[in-house]
């Protein structure tokens, strides 16, 4: 089974802090299978840590760490994402009263 995965529960994954149960058992679910995420996702993953560095949350080393943990998971980006943003993914939002985020 192949999951969806966003920026936001990447970085809840990523983050000691924003850790939950959940989270783990769905990244477990990600490292034992894979998972696919929209276009964008590997920008907002690097801007939300480079966020969280000049904050003071995390250090250099650990954003080094996260993104090296990152690449271990065998993560597929949809290509489509940005054929389909301006109709369908639009259309996905309407309907189900989603951020176009969440519906990419």
């Amino acid at each position: 089974m192949s999951l969806v995965v966003d920026a936001p529960a990447t970085l809840a994954w990523l983050l000691p802090e924003e850790l939950a149960d959940e989270i783990t058992a769905t990244f477990d679910l990600i490292a034992d299978d894979c998972a696919w995420v929209p276009s964008l996702w590997r920008i907002e993953v690097a801007n939300s840590l480079t966020v969280n560095l000049r904050r003071g949350r995390i250090t250099p080393q650990r954003r080094r760490d996260s993104l090296a943990d990152l690449q271990l998971l065998l993560i597929f980006c949809d290509p489509e994402t940005n054929d389909h943003v301006w109709d369908r993914t639009l259309e996905l939002a309407d309907r189900h009263r989603l951020t176009v985020y969440d519906a990419t």
